[in-house]
Order: C-alpha cells, then sequence, then structure tokens
C-alpha cells in the first residue's frame, strides 16, 4: 500500500511523498515524538504558555495518527481480531470519538 501524504510537514518532505504505510507510519512516530519532546510546544515548565498555534499542532498530529488507525482497522482487523486485539482496536475508535 502505498500512502500519499497530502499533510506534508514542510521540513523534510516540502511537498506529498508516496511511501509505504510501513515507512509512513515509522516517519509519523518518530514526528510525533519529536513533537511531543519540544518544550517549545509542549512546555515542561510550571505555569508556562503554550504557544500560540498549539491546538492546530496538535490537529495535524492527532489526524494523522488517525490516518494510521484506520489504516490498521481497515485493512488489517481480520489479522488483529484472530489474534484476540481487536478489542483494544475498539477502545482506541472509542477514544477517537470522545475526542470530537
Amino acid at each position: 500500500m502505498v500512502l500519499n501524504d497530502s499533510s506534508k510537514d514542510g521540513v523534510q518532505y516540502k511537498k506529498p511523498t508516496k511511501m509505504s504505510a510501513p515507512e509512513y507510519i515509522d516517519k509519523l512516530l518518530t514526528w510525533a515524538g519529536e513533537q511531543i519532546a519540544d518544550p517549545a510546544l509542549f512546555p515542561v515548565e510550571p505555569g508556562a504558555r503554550f504557544p500560540h498555534g498549539f491546538m492546530k499542532q496538535v490537529k495535524v498530529m492527532y489526524k494523522r495518527m488517525f490516518r494510521v488507525y484506520a489504516h490498521i482497522y481497515h485493512v488489517h482487523f481480520d489479522k488483529i481480531k484472530s489474534l484476540g486485539a481487536n478489542g483494544k482496536i475498539h477502545f482506541l475508535r472509542s477514544l477517537y470519538h470522545q475526542m470530537l
């Protein structure tokens, strides 16, 4: 499967780039980890204010993570079910709906 990452990051990928699902997931998790570890975006000091644009950035991160969840659910659900892990997938779906 090839994903077209229309949500380019503007740094490493300045335009939509085709890549396999495993590559996309790896790059997404690396990118998300870097975002979360960045104290300029996620302040760690008590009383520090979140930056302007924080919600916009978190929404982008959330949208991209949901894209991975949707791919796994749609393409690999039978395998997940055979492993007995479908409860975890349903939990993630209910969590997503609560966040809306």
